[in-house]
């Protein structure tokens, strides 16, 4: 059976993108049986559409306003509230957008997906399993986990240390 796996991302830069593109293609060569699709968040919703833009312009023009947006979402309550409302505007789009249900979603950008998908995994009674690959290395916000959430992979120590904060399942390094 052809597993098929949807992987989200948001163009924030180019890093994100590259990291999907980059396990896209590690996964291609390691299984046969195996179907990926990228997805960029902004085709979820034409609310969405100018985030990464907003968030470019803000992380170069407005630092501090970028970092109290930061810090005034960057709790477990605040991000899973910010995440239901993340679902009620990706749930149509989402099944729109892609071919088939996929039956494992990767999150590789935040954006409060990880909330937004465990919803409509229970929602919908869907039977996707969720992972997240934290990219964010040093100081990594709370919308990036949540419970729910099958597995969670992060790079270095300190990142492990914050998800283990916030997420109740182990959390390995890659």
């Amino acid at each position: 059976m052809e597993r098929r796996l949807l992987l989200l991302f948001a163009r924030t830069g180019r890093g994100h993108e590259q990291a999907a593109l980059a396990l896209r293609g590690e996964l291609l060569d390691r299984h046969a049986d195996i179907r990926v699709e990228l997805l960029d968040i902004g085709e979820l919703n034409p609310l969405l559409r100018p985030l990464p833009q907003v968030y470019s312009m803000l992380m170069r023009y407005f630092p501090r306003l970028y970092s109290l947006l930061f810090k005034s979402t960057n709790g477990r309550r605040r991000a899973d509230f910010i995440g239901r409302i993340v679902a009620r505007l990706i749930r149509r789009h989402l099944f729109e957008v892609t071919e088939d249900v996929p039956t494992q979603m990767v999150v590789l950008h935040p954006f409060f997906l990880s909330t937004a998908l465990r919803e409509l995994r229970h929602r919908y009674e869907m039977t996707w399993i969720i992972q997240v690959v934290t990219l964010d290395l040093a100081n990594p916000h709370a919308g990036w986990w949540c419970s729910g959430v099958d597995e969670i992979y992060v790079f270095c120590e300190e990142a492990r240390s914050r998800a283990s904060e916030l997420a109740p399942s182990p959390v390995p390094l890659l």
